[in-house]
């Protein structure tokens, strides 16, 4: 079992992130808009957040704040994203981000 693998995400050939888990991709319906966990800083543990980036105008739309613990996006729900929260002492829970897109 291995664990999480950053990288940076590359959008058209231009870096709009530079440690993002890479199996943590999701992409709205009409592919306009990718979710991603990102990885804020690893000490002890690691520190990530979900953040959603406009494809089209390579941008970030939208963020959670960083977390200690783990934020998975899951899937684009209309106008929100549903991600998975996980950390050690408060266990799992599923969380929701407003993504408006202009």
């Amino acid at each position: 079992m291995g664990g999480p693998q950053y990288g940076r995400l590359v959008i058209d050939g231009e870096t709009v992130a530079s440690a993002v888990e890479r199996g943590s991709l999701v992409w709205s319906g009409d592919r306009s808009l990718l979710a991603v966990q990102e990885l804020d800083t690893w000490q002890d543990s690691p520190r990530t957040l979900v953040t959603v980036f406009d494809a089209r105008a390579k941008s970030r739309l939208a963020a959670t704040p960083p977390r200690t613990g783990l934020t998975t996006p899951l899937r684009f729900a209309g106008n929100e994203l549903l991600y998975r929260e996980w950390t050690e002492r408060g266990g799992e829970q599923v969380l929701t981000l407003d993504v408006v897109a202009e």
